[in-house]
């Protein structure tokens, strides 16, 4: 038996033998996925904005976060930020809010125990655990400013020291 007869074996086995069971091939190897894509994959639950929009308060409470929707209504007690933070975003996206924040990683391996589906027409797509652009930008531009007046002061006073 050649090399390529086998390869070709046993492609055809695998795939004829899972491709009927997508669910458990996925869920027998998720070391390649985590788990919000495991649960995204093919089970996710379809949820309308309309009926986010409804869970917008401390007894109900849904979040956005990256297209994916999550009920934390009973974390809110917990939050380190305090309830009302979480409650203004409620029942919308709150991804840009979360993100600016920039949550730990601990925060950030909480969110598959309350996640509840993907929002309909949205972009799926990773958690970033540091803060967005924006934020970065100011904080790059800042140093740049105070190594810019650094410099000044630098030069201005060994020409003072020169004189």
């Amino acid at each position: 038996i050649n090399a390529e007869y086998m390869g070709h074996f046993l492609s055809v086995y695998f795939f004829s033998h899972f491709a009927s069971r997508p669910a458990f091939f996925l869920l027998r190897h998720p070391s390649s996925l985590s788990r919000p894509e495991i649960l995204t994959k093919k089970m996710a639950r379809q949820i309308s904005a309309e009926e986010i929009a409804k869970h917008n308060t401390e007894k109900s409470c849904w979040i956005v976060l990256c297209g994916r929707v999550y009920d934390v209504t009973e974390f809110l007690d917990d939050h380190p930020g305090g309830v009302e933070i979480v409650v203004d975003l409620a029942g919308g996206d709150a991804t840009k809010a979360f993100e600016d924040v920039g949550h730990s990683k601990e925060a950030l391996a909480m969110l598959p125990k309350y996640l509840k589906g993907e929002m309909i027409g949205a972009e799926i797509r990773e958690i970033s655990d540091k803060p967005s652009d924006g934020q970065s930008g100011v904080v790059m531009g800042l140093l740049v400013l105070v190594l810019a007046v650094a410099a000044g002061f630098f030069f201005y006073s060994t020409k003072v020291a020169g004189n």
